[in-house]
Order: C-alpha cells, then structure tokens, then sequence
C-alpha cells in the first residue's frame, strides 16, 4: 500500500462526512491511518475494492463499522460500503419480484432526503420491456402505413 497517497485518516474521519467532535481513540490503529481518505469516498467500484482490501486488514473493523452506522456516513468504513450498510439496515434479501439484493444488483434511490434500495435487475428488466414495446409499436405503425 506505500504507493498510494497519504493523508491523515484521523483529519479525514472528521472532516469528511463523520460529525464528530474529536477523532475516536480507536483510529489511531487503523489500517487506514495513513492512506488517501479519497479512496474510501469513490463511487468506482474498483477504488472501492482497493478501499475494501485496506479494510480487510483493519484490527478496528467493528468499531469503525458502528460509527458509520451511528453517523450515517457514506464511503468505505468498516470493511463495508455505504450501500451495503443499507442493504444491512433494511434486512432486505430479495426485491419484490424475487430477485437477490447484493451490493452488485442493488441500488440506492434517494428522494425527499431519504434513501431507499431500488433492484438492477428490475430496472433492466423494465428498460429491455420498454424497448420490446417500443419495437411491437413500430411494426404495429409500420404494418398499418402499408395498408
């Protein structure tokens, strides 16, 4: 890890999304100490991943893991994504139609300050539906012209 950037995770934990009056004693043993905080703030899946294995050699998981969860911070904290935080908090397992929720078929649908998970796969469904019926109006257009 000693090719990434280096900034102070303690500065970072409290001026990035952590509203909190002093850095918690546990961070001074964070894996993360001394890695970019940016990494654990990115939306790309692959920094998350870096963020992720940071986090996997981390001793204070479990207590950065409640403080993001206390705070309602986003990013990487714990091991765990802002999104499967989420999925942790909701106990959801499946959407509607049945479908597995996991951090890589979930997705987070924010609206009136709040958020809620939405299913990928619902989503795709419903676009390739769209576009089936957009076809059939066509043809259906097409075929009427002609007669």
């Amino acid at each position: 890890m000693s090719d990434l950037p280096t900034t102070s995770a303690r500065v970072g934990a409290v001026a990035i999304g952590c509203d909190l009056p002093a850095a918690p004693p546990w961070l001074d043993d964070a894996a993360c100490l001394d890695v970019d905080t940016a990494l654990f703030f990115s939306d790309a899946a692959a920094v998350q991943a870096v963020a992720l294995a940071v986090c996997a050699t981390c001793p204070v998981t479990e207590a950065c893991w409640r403080m993001a969860v206390e705070t309602g911070s986003t990013g990487v904290w714990g091991g765990t994504t802002h999104l499967g935080r989420r999925l942790a908090a909701t106990g959801l397992t499946h959407c509607a139609a049945g479908h597995e929720l996991t951090e890589s078929t979930a997705r987070l649908r924010s609206g009136s300050g709040s958020f809620s998970v939405g299913c990928r796969v619902c989503d795709r469904d419903r676009y390739h539906a769209r576009g089936a019926d957009l076809r059939r109006a066509r043809r259906a257009a097409a075929k009427e012209a002609t007669h």
